[in-house]
Parts: structure tokens; C-alpha cells; sequence
């Protein structure tokens, strides 16, 4: 038998034939010109494997979705499995080394493309994130959800007529979803740096971080990330997942003003495309409550979403979901931290328990100090229910489940009163305090600003 080197140096002189004219050659010439096409054939297939296998385990680690140490012990077997489809070029076993060069090149292949645009997708996104501290793996974060009601590319500025909170803590897979409503009358700044009472919508025409702020000092907390969303984001990321299954706490019918048609949607789980999720979330005057449930829809809608973007599913629309979310989702959260909680999720894959509550209120009217509107419709936020709201949160901050208040917690809860002009007794109505609802799962939508 002969040797490798032997084989090597006959797979050579093959070679040379590759190029000779067939007629010129004799019969042991056209058969070493076949055996020479033939290793020809299985060089560059093994080229192409070699070259897909560098570039996808590049890839991967800059992705750093996969822990490091399996990206490099599947390069080793890989690299192994390389090694033998290139020694079997120079053997009469060429075509089992020709497959399984084909079958891993596509492989690494699909793998690179994947890396490749899931990286350019969160790049996209993710913006003004230089010098943002990446929280560290496993600790609680808070992430601002905010959607506005502008139809095109998404910005920061603007009116927020979606404000939720999302509180997540990996370690306990708890996920707490805070709605304070668009009409809150609390204290904010604008960017003149002037300080006043205003609407919790306008805080965003300054900017995100005036929003950002004005949260952080109602609840006490530090907001670690945003995501902002805007009309049509809303619309394109739910199609582009494939439509979401969302449960909703009433029946009834959207009204023209929340989408151009008018919807039904059941209590219980509805199954919604993009616009009908939009309808479902802008809807409020359908409501006696009006901006409190709908503030329960838009939690309602988050779930869905989540739900759907952490299902096995996913993986057959994650093209189509990347291109969405990387073209109407803007947010300052690192890439690394994005694969981080990926990284995360991979690992410890059991469910999330969502719980969805809203900060509730009284509404009157009041004038806007900061934007200039006059008797605006208001809501005056109950000081028992901002505390309720502080107390769940660090709930889900300190390693606990967040919990609704006992009666004596009810009794004894203290907050800041928020005050309003005169004009906010000519309303008496009362919203009902703080309501809770919970799923599981392991997201952000948008809405139209009443007037």
C-alpha cells in the first residue's frame, strides 16, 4: 500500500493532466487526466470548507451568542473533520471526503450569513450606546419601552404615547411590565431646563432621556436601556413575527380613530396581524377606564410579542424579523448586552412569568407648563398606587416575586400627591387602584396620542 506521501506525489502528476487536450492523450493519460479532475474537484471543495470554517467561527465569536469554549471545541472537530476530507483527495475514498466537504461548507456557510446579519441588524438598532454600561450578566435591568405615533423611520424625539416599563431579572426569569398612563401630570424637564408639572407624552419632545428621567424620579429607579418603537414599527415587527397571539382582558371593538378599520376582538387569546395588533393597542374610548386599559392592552401586546420572539418558531422568520427590527427599532442597549441576554436565554431556556400592572390615577384637567397646552385632559396619579408600583418593582429588583399589596400594605402606602390646576375637580371619576395580571413567556408597540 502506498504511502501518503506517494499518493500525493501521484495526485500531482494527475494534475498536470487536467489541462492536456483529451485527444492528445493515451489511455493511461485520459484516465490520470479523470483521477487528476476528479482531485481538482475535491481541493476546492475542501478549500471552500477550510475558508467557510474560518470565517464562521470568526463570526460566532464576535456574535458571542454561543459560550467561547464551544465555538472553539466544535472548530477543533470541525477542523478534524477538514483534515480527513482533504487526506481523502490523495485515497480511492475522494468522494466520501468531496460530500462532507459540500454538506459542513453549507453548513458554515448558513452559519456565517446568520452571524453576519444578526450582527448588522443589532449595529442598526443600537444606537448612542457608547460609554452604556453593560449590565452585568445575570443582574436585574430596567428597560424603557417607548412608541410614538409617527409613521416612517424611528426616532428618539417625539410624543410617547406607549410608557412601559420592562423590569427583568434573569436569575428569577421575572419579567414586570409597568404602564403609566400617557396622561400622567407629573414633575419632568424639558431641554431648556426648565422644570415643571406637564404630561408624561410631552416629556419625549425633548428627547428619550427626558422621559427616561421623569420615570426614574416618579419610581425612584435607575432605567438602564430604552427601546423606542413608532407607528409603523409597531405594524411591521408583528408582521414580520408572523402575527402574535395576544390575550385580552374585555371584548369589544376598535372605533375609527384607533385604525381605519374596525376590528372584533374576543376576551381571551386573539390571534392579530400587525394591524390589528395596532388597533388592539391604540383603542381606548371602546373603554370606560379609556386610558388604563388600554394601557392593559399594550402589556397585553408586549406579551404576545415576547412570546413569539422566544418560540422555537422564531427561527424560521429570524431574516425577515431581523430586517424589521433593525429598521423601525432604535434603542441604546450595547450589542454586547444584547447577545449577552441571547447567550442567556440559550442556556437556561424555561419560561418567563410575565406580570403586567398600571400605575393608576384620577382624571381631571390641568394646564402644561412645560409645552404650553392649556386645560389638557390629565391624569392625577394615585400616590397609594405609584408606592404599590415601587414596592413591585423592587420585588423583581431584590430576587422576589412581585406580588399585589395585602390590605394593610394598601392602607399604609405613602407617595408624592401630584397637583393639579383648579380645574381637576370638575372630575371625580376615580380609576380602580393598581390591577394585575400575570403569564408566561420570555418586547414594544405603539399608539396614537389622544388630543
Amino acid at each position: 500500500m502506498a504511502s501518503l506521501s506517494e499518493r500525493i506525489a501521484h495526485a500531482i502528476i494527475d494534475l498536470k493532466y487536467v489541462t492536456k487536450p483529451t485527444v492528445t492523450l493515451t489511455p493511461k493519460g485520459k484516465r490520470r487526466k479523470k483521477r487528476g479532475i476528479s482531485v481538482l474537484i475535491g481541493l476546492i471543495l475542501t478549500t471552500i470548507f477550510l475558508l467557510s470554517l474560518i470565517g464562521a467561527v470568526f463570526q460566532l465569536l464576535r456574535l458571542n451568542v454561543l459560550p467561547t469554549y464551544q465555538i472553539v471545541i466544535a472548530g477543533i472537530i470541525l477542523g478534524l473533520i477538514w483534515l480527513y476530507c482533504l487526506l481523502g483527495q490523495f485515497s480511492r475514498k475522494r468522494f466520501r471526503g468531496k460530500f462532507l466537504s459540500f454538506v459542513c461548507s453549507v453548513l458554515l456557510l448558513t452559519a456565517f450569513v446568520f452571524s453576519s446579519q444578526t450582527l448588522s441588524a443589532l449595529n442598526k438598532i443600537s444606537v448612542e450606546s457608547k460609554g452604556k454600561e453593560v449590565t452585568k450578566k445575570g443582574d436585574p435591568f430596567i428597560i424603557y419601552l417607548s412608541g410614538n405615533d409617527e409613521e416612517g423611520k424611528v426616532t428618539e424625539k417625539g410624543r410617547s404615547d406607549v410608557n412601559i416599563l420592562l423590569v427583568a431579572n434573569p436569575e428569577t426569569k421575572q419579567i414586570l411590565l409597568v404602564s403609566t398612563p400617557r396622561d400622567s401630570y407629573i414633575t419632568m424637564s424639558n431641554k431648556d431646563g426648565m422644570t415643571g408639572s406637564d404630561k408624561l407624552t410631552h416629556a419625549s419632545v425633548s428627547g428619550l432621556k427626558y422621559s427616561e428621567e421623569a420615570l426614574e424620579k416618579l419610581y425612584n429607579i435607575k432605567i438602564n436601556y430604552y427601546f423606542r418603537v413608532n407607528f409603523t414599527g409597531a405594524v411591521g415587527l408583528v408582521d414580520a413575527l408572523g402575527g402574535i397571539t395576544v390575550d385580552s382582558s374585555v371584548a369589544f371593538t376598535n372605533g375609527d380613530e384607533a385604525a381605519p378599520e374596525n376590528y372584533s376582538f374576543v376576551k381571551g387569546e386573539n390571534e392579530l396581524n400587525g394591524d390589528q395588533t395596532l388597533a388592539f393597542v391604540r383603542e381606548r374610548k371602546a373603554f370606560p377606564n379609556g386610558d388604563f386599559q388600554r394601557g392593559q392592552n399594550q402589556s397585553a401586546a408586549i406579551k404576545g410579542i415576547i412570546n413569539k420572539v422566544t418560540s422555537p418558531a422564531i427561527l424560521l422568520r429570524y431574516s425577515q424579523v431581523l430586517d424589521a427590527f433593525s429598521e423601525m427599532v432604535m434603542t441604546d442597549m450595547p450589542t454586547a448586552m444584547m447577545t449577552s441576554l441571547v447567550q442567556q436565554q440559550l442556556k437556561n431556556s424555561s419560561d418567563w412569568e410575565i406580570t403586567s400592572i398600571e400605575t393608576t390615577g384620577t382624571p381631571g384637567y390641568a394646564d402644561c407648563e412645560l409645552y404650553g397646552v392649556q386645560h389638557a385632559s390629565i391624569v392625577s396619579l394615585d400616590s397609594a398606587s405609584i408606592a404599590d408600583t415601587k414596592r413591585q418593582i423592587n420585588q423583581v429588583l431584590n430576587d422576589e416575586i412581585p406580588t399585589e399589596a395585602t390590605p394593610e400594605q394598601a392602607t399604609t402606602a405613602t407617595g408624592s400627591a401630584f397637583k393639579t390646576t383648579a380645574a381637576a375637580s370638575a372630575s371625580k371619576t376615580t380609576a380602580a387602584s393598581t390591577k394585575t395580571t400575570t403569564g408566561k413567556a420570555s418586547g414594544t408597540t405603539a399608539t396614537k396620542p389622544a388630543a
